[in-house]
Formats: C-alpha cells, structure tokens, sequence
C-alpha cells in the first residue's frame, strides 16, 4: 500500500512540476513576443534593404547616362578639333594658304558716335595697399590659413 509519506511526496513533486511548467509558459509568451518584434523588424529592414537597392541601381543608371553623355561630348568636341586643325583635302589646304589675287575693294569706315561713359557719383574709400602674400611654400608646404 501507499504510505500518506508517499502521497506528500507525490505532492509536492506534482506542484514543483506545475510551478516549473507556469514558469515556461510565461517565458515562452515573451519569448514569442521577442519572435514577432524581430520578425516585423526583419521585415521592415528587408523592405528598407529592397529600397536601398532600387535607389542604388537608379542611382548607378543616372551616373552611366552622365557619362554617357560627357562621352559624347567630349567625342564631339575632338572630332571638332580635328576637323578644324585638319584641312579635309590637299587641295582645300592650297585654298587656304593661297593669296588672294582678287582685288581689295575699300569700304568707308563708319564713325559711331563716342559714348560718353557712365560715372558714378559715389567713389569708393581709399583701401589701404596690403603686401602681396607670398605664395612660395616654406618648408616644402604651403600656409593655407
């Protein structure tokens, strides 16, 4: 038979188990809570990461246009250099440092009337002259301030 001895025993090993399960169950509520903030802030940073990402591609295709671009320009700016330094043909080249046997045909200067100048009325204070700044470094350096 069981002894009273063996019931409290039993008892009291039942209510520590009890005690010891209360326990995990408000240790596994907040630790649940714990989840579902991380959880919503992952998928908050996983939302700011794609954003940043979109940003960045539109970013890095805004720079490849701007140098698209400047490519562009500077490629029409040597091709108009070398155009310009480059006479097309020989014989555009005998054009142009060929005198011209044509007769000079004078043309009466036209005088425009003198336009008197503007004066202002205010003259400016007399500044006194500083020495020039030497710009030569000392020391090897330069003084900046």
């Amino acid at each position: 038979m069981i002894s009273l001895s063996q019931v409290q025993a039993l008892e009291q090993k039942v209510e520590v188990a009890v005690a010891k399960i209360l326990e995990l169950q408000r240790e596994n509520a907040v630790l649940k809570e714990k989840c579902s903030a991380l959880e919503h802030q992952r998928s908050m940073l996983t939302t700011r990461v794609a954003s940043f990402e979109d940003d960045q591609n539109k970013i890095e295709e805004g720079l490849i246009n701007v140098l698209n671009r400047l490519n562009t320009i500077e490629d029409s700016v040597h091709a108009e250099e070398s155009v310009v330094s480059e006479p097309a043909s020989p014989e555009a080249e005998a054009a142009v440092t060929a005198p011209v046997s044509e007769p000079a045909v004078e043309t009466p200067a036209v005088e425009e009337p003198a336009e008197e100048p503007v004066r202002d009325t205010f003259t400016e204070p007399a500044v006194q002259q500083e020495e020039p700044i030497e710009s030569e470094p000392i020391n090897g350096t330069f003084d900046i301030f």
